[in-house]
């Protein structure tokens, strides 16, 4: 099933989101809302493209996370799970780079 990848009104590609078998059973694709705790806003979202056949029948989900401006890291990386990780769109991909890469892990180092 087709899903595209919208952040900030922006949208950042289009790719396929299979079920996944977890403890025994499976786990059919959704549609994801990141609702901003801070502002109300819907910051991003994971929905099935318009037009398709199943677009009616799947649920939403909703990710209660602040949006960038109110100082969440704009990820979206937190609703993937790791097996789809390959069928990501390229645009994802980059975006999560820049995210990650505006945020570094470790803090500079003290001998600089």
């Amino acid at each position: 099933m087709e899903f595209f990848y919208e952040y900030e009104g922006k949208i950042l590609g289009q790719g396929t989101r299979q079920p996944l078998r977890r403890w025994g059973r499976t786990i059919a694709p959704h549609n994801s809302a990141f609702f901003c705790v801070a502002c109300g806003r819907i910051w991003a979202r994971i929905a099935a493209v318009p037009g398709s056949d199943d677009n009616n029948r799947i649920q939403w989900r909703v990710s209660h996370l602040p949006c960038k401006r109110d100082g969440g890291t704009g990820s979206l990386y937190l609703e993937f799970e790791e097996d789809r990780i390959a069928d990501l769109p390229q645009g994802v991909l980059i975006h999560e780079l820049e995210i990650a890469l505006e945020n570094p892990l470790w803090p500079e180092p003290k001998f600089l």
